[in-house]
């Protein structure tokens, strides 16, 4: 498939499950100075892997963490997460294609 027809599935996938936020993160440098800023993270969360694999290679980027099982459930779980400029990057790639 051409890029853009995976870039428009992966916003898509992304339009319906996934999650953008956005916190404070402060930042020690070694020289002694102090900044504030906001970190921001694109997840996905779902039970089968092999969706989180096919948006993360649309969007060239991200990890994928898990399994894991929620309590009560006899199923496992995942977690793909990207954060700071690669999670901006993906936004950045999806944007044309999300909706409204």
């Amino acid at each position: 498939m051409s890029k853009k027809i995976n870039l428009a599935w992966a916003a898509g996938f992304f339009d319906g499950e996934g999650c953008t936020t956005s916190r404070p993160h402060k930042y020690n440098s070694k020289r002694g100075g102090k900044r504030e800023y906001k970190l921001i993270k694109v997840s996905i969360g779902q039970c089968d892997p092999e969706v989180l694999k096919k948006f993360q290679s649309a969007v060239k980027g991200g990890t994928i963490y898990g399994p894991y099982i929620k309590e009560g459930t006899n199923y496992p779980y995942y977690q793909y997460m990207a954060v700071g400029k690669t999670a901006l990057g993906i936004l950045n790639q999806l944007w044309p294609y999300l909706g409204t």
